[in-house]
């Protein structure tokens, strides 16, 4: 049975937490959008035929917008470029990673363990969705990097759709990650009040001293 109290203790502070997060910090518009950057510039700087840079952007027609990606062939000279929010792409998966592993009753040592590593898995997931993106601008247009057939291109969209343009994207795949990152199996009947079975288990045999009393 679960427990209610530890749960929603548990919840209050994920979302106190959260609230603190998502306000708009002065210091996010150059702390964040930098380490978004560095590591979509670090995995996809070298794109296949060509050269994919991701960079500050700042337009008052587009407020929201704050980093510029751009994809260049090599091969033809030529390219394109387009927006993007960094806040929606990555910082929301993140601090939503971050407020749930402070809020996990965990001792303070193995929380700040849980968050640094949470936050290594959910900056390697943010930099993970950009592909979906980085694939759609270049198949297409000026810079057309690749030409993948009908189905890789399903597949692609599919891709597109469950890990950028829904709420899995943003929340459920962070909250996988912070799952795996977290709890070991003895934590479960801590903090949720009870333990997940274990599968095809054998059915648990009677002591003798428990048999001998019975005789």
């Amino acid at each position: 049975m679960i427990r209610v109290k530890p749960l929603l203790a548990f919840l209050a502070k994920f979302l106190a937490v959260l609230v603190v997060l998502v306000l708009p910090w002065p210091g996010f518009a150059r702390v964040y959008p930098a380490v978004y950057h560095e590591a979509c510039n670090f995995v996809y700087g070298s794109f296949g035929p060509g050269r994919v840079t991701f960079g500050p952007f700042s337009d008052p027609k587009l407020p929201g917008d704050d980093t510029k990606v751009t994809i260049a062939n090599l091969r033809t000279g030529s390219g394109a470029a387009f927006t993007r929010n960094s806040r929606v792409q990555g910082y929301m998966p993140t601090v939503f990673v971050v407020a749930l592993a402070l809020a996990t009753p965990f001792a303070w040592r193995r929380r700040l363990i849980t968050l640094g590593v949470g936050f290594v898995g959910v900056t390697g997931y943010v930099v993970f969705r950009q592909f979906f993106f980085l694939m759609f601008y270049a198949r297409q247009g000026p810079s057309k990097l690749f030409d993948p057939g009908p189905t890789l291109i399903k597949v692609l969209e599919f891709g597109r759709w469950v890990f950028v343009d829904s709420f899995t994207g943003l929340f459920v795949v962070p909250a996988v990650i912070w799952v795996a990152v977290s709890f070991r199996r003895r934590d479960w009947e801590r903090f949720m009040g009870g333990s997940p079975p274990i599968a095809n288990s054998p059915p648990r045999r009677p002591s003798r001293e428990s048999t001998g009393s019975r005789n």
